[in-house]
């Protein structure tokens, strides 16, 4: 038996909220297992990747029998690009138009596709299973990060300083999150009773499609950090790890 809350299976844990949610697990009193991330390929090949590697890990928690809940991470880029113009805060019935995004011709384009046919089909695969499955659909997450890597969210919220002037029209149509608040998130929604279907938060001030807090608000989450923690937190690891 394992010892202490139990153990808690995470996928892709070389990643920037991976490595910080496992951190948080272990605090926590859980033992953890996890994966890690392949290299960057072709977006067919990442999309096909992504859609059976979380169908094959969804088929191993039904064939376990022992498994009580997946959650599961989402991004904003599934539900913000509608093309229809309208700057109305979205829920999980509300779903990014690809074709739309594509005639934007931005970058990106391979992660928005995987994470909108991977999310459709594991949310097929829970209601066809009974699986208990829920998703947490973060903005853009800033912070501190353990990761050997910048994360492109943090170099996206920091291109003030690296002067990156690409990015700079982001900053003012973004919302952001604190990294420590989606990783209580997780494993907020892992132990609430009640959780269901997809979370989703946000700061106010988006200035494109905003995301509801509503569900997590009302199952009783409580954020913890403001632009302040998440600025200082990402600078601070910036300069631990050399990018500064």
């Amino acid at each position: 038996m394992e010892e202490g809350k139990g153990l808690v299976c995470v996928t892709g844990g070389t990643g920037f909220v991976a490595s910080w949610l496992i951190m948080r697990l272990l605090e926590h009193g859980y033992t953890v297992r996890t994966t890690i991330r392949s290299s960057p390929e072709p977006e067919e090949v990442i999309t096909k990747r992504a859609v059976d590697g979380t169908l094959g890990v969804l088929r191993a928690c039904v064939n376990a029998k022992t498994v009580k809940r997946v959650v599961c991470a989402s991004s904003q880029a599934t539900v913000i690009y509608s093309g229809d113009g309208d700057e109305k805060v979205v829920d999980e019935s509300s779903w990014t138009n690809i074709d739309y995004y594509r005639s934007l011709n931005r970058f990106g384009t391979s992660y928005l596709v995987a994470k909108n046919e991977t999310e459709r089909a594991a949310l097929d695969f829970a209601e066809q299973y009974g699986l208990d499955l829920v998703f947490l659909i973060p903005p853009l997450i800033v912070g501190p990060f353990i990761c050997p890597r910048i994360p492109e969210s943090v170099r996206w919220s920091l291109s003030l300083i690296f002067g990156e002037k690409q990015l700079y029209n982001l900053l003012i149509k973004l919302n952001v999150v604190h990294t420590d608040d989606v990783a209580r998130a997780y494993i907020f929604l892992l132990e609430f009773p009640h959780a269901k279907g997809s979370s989703l938060k946000d700061i106010k001030g988006f200035k494109m499609r905003g995301l509801s807090p509503k569900k997590l608000l009302d199952c009783g989450f409580k954020f913890e950090h403001g632009l302040e923690d998440m600025f200082d937190g990402a600078i601070q690891s910036c300069k631990e790890k050399g990018f500064l």
